[in-house]
C-alpha cells in the first residue's frame, strides 16, 4: 500500500480513537434503539408476499449449497441481485436455523448499521470536521428508517454499509494517482454492485470525477480510470461469468442483460 495511503487510513483511525467516547455513545445508542424496534416493537416482521420472503428462499437454498438460486417457476440462476445479501442470509441460516434466521440476519444487520455509522463519521470528518462527522453519525443513529431497515430481510442495510465504505476508500485513494491505490479503489466500488445492480452507475460517475478533479495530462487521468473500473470488475467480473454460465442464456431480453452488465459495462 501506498505509504502516504496507509498514513491518511492511520489518521482517520487515530482520529476515531480521539472520538472514541463520542462514536460508542452513539452506537450505543443507534443499538439500544434497533433492538428495541426488533425485539420489542416489531419481534415478527411480516414476510409474505415481498423481498422478505425471497431473500428467506434463496438464503435456504445457499444453505443448503444450492447457491443463489430458487425452484421454478423462476430461473434457477437468479440474475437481478448479487450474492452477498443471499450469503449472508444463507449465513444466518446455517448458524440459526428456521427458527433464528430471522433474528441472526437482524442482528447483523444491526453490526452492519454501526459499521454504517463510523465511515459515515470518518467520511464527514475527512470532508468537513470532527464535529460535522459526529452529527452525522448521529443522524444515521436516529433516523427511523434506517432503524426500521435493520429489521427488515432488505438489502437496504448491507447495501448502504458497502455504499459508505467504498466512498470511504474512494476518496481516500482518488487523491493518488498510483495504479494500486486506484485499483483498490475499483475492488471497494465492486462490493455495492455485489448487492445491488443499481450500484454500477458508480464507478462511472467517479471517472468523470477523475478525469476533471485530477491533475496533469489527460493521458495520466484516463489511466487513472482504467486502473478504477479494472478493479471494480476484478470485483464483479467472476460473478457476472458464473451468472452467465449458470442462466446458460435461457433467459433472455432484460434479464440476460442483467447478468452480463457488470462484465460489458452496460448501465441497467
Amino acid at each position: 500500500m501506498n505509504n502516504s495511503l496507509r498514513a491518511k487510513v492511520q489518521q482517520d483511525f487515530t482520529d476515531l480513537k480521539q472520538s472514541k467516547y463520542s462514536i460508542l455513545v452513539i452506537l450505543g445508542v443507534a443499538i439500544v434503539l434497533r433492538l428495541f424496534w426488533i425485539l420489542i416493537l416489531n419481534p415478527n416482521p411480516d414476510l409474505s408476499g415481498g423481498d422478505g420472503e425471497f431473500y428467506m428462499a434463496v438464503g435456504k437454498r445457499v444453505a443448503e449449497g444450492n447457491g443463489v438460486s430458487l425452484q421454478a417457476p423462476w430461473y434457477k440462476a437468479i440474475t437481478i441481485v448479487g450474492p452477498i445479501y443471499p450469503y449472508l442470509v444463507g449465513l444466518s441460516w446455517l448458524l440459526f436455523g428456521e427458527t433464528g434466521v430471522v433474528l441472526g440476519v437482524q442482528i447483523s444487520q444491526i453490526a452492519l448499521a454501526c459499521f454504517t455509522i463510523v465511515f459515515g463519521y470518518l467520511i464527514t470528518k475527512r470532508v468537513y470536521s470532527v464535529s460535522a462527522g459526529l452529527i452525522v453519525a448521529l443522524i444515521l443513529a436516529l433516523d427511523p428508517r434506517y432503524i426500521i431497515e435493520s429489521g427488515e430481510i432488505y438489502t437496504e442495510s448491507t447495501f448502504i454499509a458497502m455504499l459508505v465504505f467504498s466512498i470511504w476508500v474512494f476518496i481516500l485513494t482518488s487523491q493518488h494517482s498510483s495504479k494500486v491505490t486506484l485499483l483498490i479503489a475499483g475492488l471497494a466500488l465492486g462490493l455495492p454492485a455485489m448487492v445491488r445492480p443499481v450500484a454500477q452507475y458508480m464507478p462511472y460517475a467517479l471517472c468523470i470525477y477523475l478525469l476533471f478533479q485530477h491533475k496533469g495530462d489527460w493521458i495520466n487521468k484516463l489511466q487513472s480510470c482504467l486502473w478504477l473500473l479494472l478493479g471494480f470488475y476484478i470485483m464483479t467480473f467472476p460473478w457476472a461469468m458464473r451468472t452467465i454460465i449458470r442462466l446458460n442464456w435461457e433467459a433472455r431480453g432484460l434479464t440476460s442483460l442483467i447478468a452480463i452488465a457488470p462484465l460489458l459495462g452496460v448501465i441497467i
